[in-house]
């Protein structure tokens, strides 16, 4: 009885699956049909649009590597001597929210005192090209300006990397933003031509992680002389997730806004995302100090926060100079100071001197005393 019983059983899933087969055959082909003439209607589209962008992206930026390394970068005279070279490359800062740069409220109590101590040097009137970071990224690390945007692609004028690599800089990137897509592409290029690079893109990640990133992997890397990059994501919205817990300083409470809006909420928590920056920013000088050693610190570009309207966050479309106006602090070790006194009257010279950072490849190969034929 048992095994008619199962015999039985089993002759009706073979029924079963005998039946949906003869369907899914008979509608295959309609079915297929009207995917492929309403795939934006199914959340699988999704999936694969993701993925062809993805294969989209990996090939922008294979393109980009490959055309990067092919380097025929021509040094003229290289005087260089010093021994580190930083340079700390924020995002969304506004100078007009530090109290370096007389905000109401103290954000930037260390780099506060480091200034006090006479040693960080506050450039007072530094404006970024862009308003967004790829174009100020494009022009940051190569010889493409704002005067010769259409004159040919950035990627043809010679590059910094390039450059202190043939200088005999062992070259470090390291990054807390993503290392490709539509917004990685461009940095995660640049960043190949270093001799070691790091990204740390993940959703938990902050800034203060690539301080110890650098504790763990730069002394087995380093060379008699070196440039190091850090990138890191500063103030970028959304900016409650720019910082830890224990960052959650400012409140509504401490503030008096222009007007009422829906976006006071996340002034507050820029400016809270501005002290954590002075705390990572400090913690990277703080590796540098008892070296010789040069940190340049800038961000992208700045960001407009309830300024003069009811606007968070930035964009070329729409800018407004709050959206360029950026903090631009020169560091000197206490052994650079006194080994090069001349370095240190030019930067006291400049302090008030109008400026924008797409003439800053000049202003690094300069302090390095590095020339190349793109250097005028």
């Amino acid at each position: 009885m048992k095994k008619l019983i199962k015999k039985e059983k089993v002759t009706d899933k073979k029924f079963i699956i005998i039946f949906i087969l003869i369907v899914f055959s008979f509608f295959h082909d309609l079915i297929k049909d009207s995917f492929e003439k309403n795939l934006d209607k199914f959340d699988c589209s999704r999936i694969i649009n993701l993925i062809q962008e993805n294969k989209k992206n990996i090939e922008i930026y294979n393109n980009l590597s490959t055309i990067l390394k092919n380097d025929d970068t021509i040094i003229l005279e290289n005087n260089s001597s010093i021994k580190n070279f930083v340079l700390i490359l924020g995002e969304s800062i506004s100078r007009n929210h530090m109290s370096l740069y007389n905000y109401q409220h103290k954000t930037t109590p260390l780099l506060d005192t480091l200034k006090e101590e006479g040693n960080l040097f506050v450039f007072k009137d530094v404006i970024s090209p862009h308003a967004q970071t790829i174009p100020s990224i494009k022009k940051i690390f190569s010889f493409l300006s704002y005067e010769s945007e259409n004159k040919k692609a950035w990627y043809e004028y010679k590059n910094l990397i390039n450059i202190v690599n043939k200088a005999e800089y062992k070259t470090f990137w390291y990054s807390n933003q993503e290392s490709y897509g539509k917004y990685g592409n461009i940095p995660a290029a640049i960043a190949s031509l270093t001799n070691y690079s790091f990204f740390n893109a993940t959703k938990e990640a902050l800034d203060n992680d690539l301080y110890n990133a650098f504790l763990n992997t730069f002394d087995k890397n380093k060379g008699e002389k070196n440039f190091i990059i850090f990138h890191l994501m500063g103030a970028h919205a959304s900016y409650g997730n720019r910082y830890p817990d224990n960052f959650n300083f400012f409140n509504k409470n401490d503030y008096n806004f222009k007007f009422k809006s829906k976006y006071n909420d996340r002034v507050v928590e820029y400016d809270n995302a501005i002290l954590y920056n002075d705390f990572v920013v400090s913690n990277i000088i703080s590796l540098f100090k008892d070296q010789e050693s040069i940190v340049l610190y800038f961000p992208d570009h700045a960001e407009e926060t309830l300024d003069f309207r009811e606007f968070i966050g930035h964009g070329d479309a729409n800018y407004s100079k709050y959206m360029l106006e950026i903090p631009f602090l020169i560091f000197v070790s206490d052994k650079l100071k006194n080994s090069n006194p001349n370095l240190i009257k030019n930067i006291k010279n400049s302090l008030n001197n109008p400026y924008m950072t797409d003439d800053v490849i000049h202003t690094i190969l300069d302090i390095l005393n590095i020339n190349t034929p793109d250097f005028v």
